[in-house]
Parts: C-alpha cells; structure tokens; sequence
C-alpha cells in the first residue's frame, strides 16, 4: 500500500464512523512521512506478531535495506507485507498500544531515580502508556466539536471555502493535530491545513474557537482539561495497580504540563507514584 492508498482507506473508515481505525492509518503514514527512525521503533517493529517475527533474517534485511537508504520506508511497508501477509494489519491493531521501546523509556525514566524495575511490571508500566494515550485522544475529542462548528460557520461566511461546510468534528480534530505538529514535506499536507493557514487561521485561533473563547493557547486549555481529568486519572491509575492514588500527588505531578511533554509527565508521574506507593 502506498500513502494514497493508505489515506483512502483511512476515509473509507471515516465514513464508517470507525474513528479508532483510521486515527492509527493516519499514524501509520504520519511516521512513514515524518523523520522515520527505524532505531526507535516508532511502530512497533519489533513487536510484530507472532512475537520470532522481530528474528526473522528476511525483516532484518529489510530493516537494514532502509537503514542504509536503498529502499524507502514505503517499500519497507510493502516488501514487508509481501513476506508476511497480515503483518501490516497487525501494525493498525498494535498502534496505540505500547512496544518494548515505550516501555523502556518509562523504566529508563523510573531506573535514573535507583529504583529496579521487576520484568513482571513491564505489563503496568505499559498500561500507564496506554492511559496516557488515551487522556491525549480525550482532550483532542474535547476540542474538535466546536472547531468543527466554528469552521462550518466561517464556510456559511464565505470566510472559508465551501469544503468546510461539511467538515466533521472527527476531521476538525484531525486538522488541530496538524496545526500543532503539520508534516514536516510539504507533499503530505492536507488540503484543509493549507486553506487555514492561507486564511491565518493559526493554533491559536483554532483553541479560541474549540474552547468558546475561554482560553487563547493549546496549554493553557490542556492544563485545564488535566485538571478536570485528574479524578478519572487518579481513578483508573489505581485499578491497574491496584494501589489507592491520591488525587493531589497525581495533581502535583502533572502540574504545568505542555503538548510537547504531556504523555511522559503522565506515564511517569504514574509510575513515579506505583513505586512510591509499593515502598
């Protein structure tokens, strides 16, 4: 599958209402398109199932063609698939979900304040991942619906072109991600985050119209959403524990937190507080 064939499918989803779905095919080309580093395993590569597949001498050629540059990481994708079918779909399943990388990170993170880390806790500190994943998917959803609202009214103005009449609040939260962190090739940039910028819509702009006006940054609405988040935080952060947390050092923990850094501070502050708790 190359890009368009990819964000195709990606709309078809859409227009299925599977949002869960097509969100991981925009990932999937977003890091195909994006300073792709096979080192870091933004994919998952390693944890391709079944689980020898990450041994196999045929994936490892093919890692070590693209490393080099003699193939791209778009022929990666396809002579990957070619050699195990299925294994691209098992990339759209594991998006989200957190590799041995992402959970290294978190444990490197834990390990530099001298504590040891038991390999039975790895499936903890990868729930802790996922939980954060999941607050950053929520604050975007809380966003979209009245930039979406606001973007059909400009195109009602004849302030915007006709394409955002229609404009769903899944696609609005789509285009906020992409004022936030737009493809560093200029190719892979949507039509509609290009119409914005021409018309001098910024981030900025887009959090005043998503927030009703009451907040004029992205962190300053993220900061406000956490805080109204900390309960369900605090909440689920003890079912998978099974420790009792405290809402205020959840609080104290994800204190000023910023789009650039918000995920690690909660992982960390997650973990941070596991083994303080454990003692």
């Amino acid at each position: 599958m190359n890009y368009i064939d990819l964000l195709k499918l990606a709309g078809i989803f859409d227009k299925k209402h599977n949002f869960r779905l097509s969100d991981r095919i925009f990932k999937i080309v977003k890091a195909q398109a994006d300073d792709f580093n096979l080192d870091e395993d933004p994919l998952g590569i390693s944890d391709i199932k079944p689980s020898g597949m990450k041994d196999d001498p045929h994936v490892k050629m093919l890692r070590d063609l693209v490393m080099s540059g003699r193939i791209t990481e778009q022929q990666f994708w396809i002579l990957l698939e070619k050699h195990k079918p299925g294994a691209f779909e098992n990339m759209l399943e594991n998006v989200g979900r957190a590799s041995h990388y992402d959970i290294d990170k978190i444990q490197g993170n834990v390990s530099a304040q001298g504590v040891k880390v038991d390999p039975k806790e790895r499936d903890i500190l990868s729930k802790f991942y996922e939980l954060s994943n999941d607050v950053f998917v929520d604050f975007i959803d809380s966003l979209q619906s009245n930039f979406a609202s606001s973007l059909r009214t400009l195109a009602r103005q004849n302030q915007l072109p006709e394409m955002f009449n229609e404009i769903n609040d899944h696609r609005a939260g789509n285009l906020l991600m992409e004022l936030y962190e737009p493809s560093t090739k200029e190719e892979f940039l949507t039509r509609e985050y290009l119409e914005l910028r021409a018309h001098g819509i910024s981030l900025d702009d887009a959090v005043v119209m998503g927030s009703a006006g009451d907040y004029e940054n992205i962190n300053e609405v993220l900061n406000a959403f956490i805080e109204k988040m900390i309960p369900s935080i605090t909440s689920q952060a003890s079912v998978i524990t099974g420790f009792r947390y405290q809402e205020d050092d959840v609080a104290r923990k994800l204190s000023g937190v910023t789009m650039n850094d918000v995920n690690a501070r909660i992982e960390n502050a997650l973990a941070e507080l596991y083994y303080i708790y454990k003692g």
